[in-house]
């Protein structure tokens, strides 16, 4: 197990590293506006698994692989480029709808054809109360069974997505194979010690992972849906400098 003056430095050093905005950050925020917690949840879920891949193969000696190879480090590194355009443009492209604008619009799909109009005076007065109560039942009960419907797609899409970014991002593994290791004792069982701090650290990602989908899903409560498009694009545009960076990324001499 691992010291307890050194977990608690590399707790500290892990969330501030965790806080700090990436492209699984921006997708969890992006799955919140778009899919609510359900499909955040799944993005998470699959960068959280791509992390502890990494670290496990951190464990097994595939950093200084990675480190070595020049060509692999090339292949990963304009993989995750291309990737992290491709989402860019996806995000720029994306129309999300706040939830008002949803309810308003799910409200006029099913009262559209309008209540039947007849010579019954009171009686459709209150037929018209009644249909409309109903209406907006009808809309609520539709939207739900539309929304449970095409949800796992998305949740499905959201989860490969972000185990992708995570696993094509060369920067990650080489991250995690010099950050990792200052907190391993050499001289104590390895394996036991990298369990332990792969935990704390996706525990802390996922924390932060979280947050980052909270915000994503008051801003659909609160914010119209061009409101909603300015951050989708906010977060492609920052997608955009991620990936000119990996593309400019050159390591320096082994």
């Amino acid at each position: 197990m691992v010291e307890t003056p050194t977990l608690l430095v590399f707790i500290a050093t892990s969330l501030a590293l965790a806080a700090t905005p990436g492209p699984t950050m921006l997708l969890a925020l992006t799955n919140g506006i778009a899919g609510g917690l359900r499909r955040a949840a799944w993005g998470i879920a699959g960068a959280t698994l791509a992390s502890l891949l990494l670290i496990g193969a951190v464990a097994l000696g595939l950093g200084t692989l990675l480190a070595a190879s020049q060509t692999v480090f090339e292949v990963l590194r304009v993989a995750g480029v291309g990737y992290l355009v491709w989402l860019g443009v996806k995000l720029w492209r994306d129309r999300p709808v706040g939830l008002a604008e949803q309810t308003a619009e799910a409200l006029k799909r099913h009262s559209g054809g309008g209540f039947a109009a007849d010579d019954a005076g009171a009686k459709t007065l209150a037929a018209s109360a009644s249909a409309s109560a109903s209406a907006s039942a009808s809309a609520s009960a539709s939207a739900s069974a539309s929304a449970s419907a095409s949800v796992w797609p998305e949740c499905r899409r959201a989860f490969v997505r972000s185990a992708t970014v995570q696993l094509f991002n060369p920067k990650a593994l080489l991250f995690f194979s010099a950050f990792l290791p200052q907190f391993v004792d050499a001289a104590r069982p390895q394996a036991a010690q990298y369990a332990e701090l792969a935990l704390v650290f996706t525990g802390l990602d996922l924390c932060v992972m979280l947050a980052y989908a909270s915000a994503g899903m008051q801003a659909v409560r609160l914010l119209t849906a061009r409101g909603l498009r300015a951050i989708n694009r906010g977060c492609a545009a920052f997608m955009f400098i991620l990936a000119a960076a990996l593309a400019l990324f050159r390591r320096g001499p082994a």
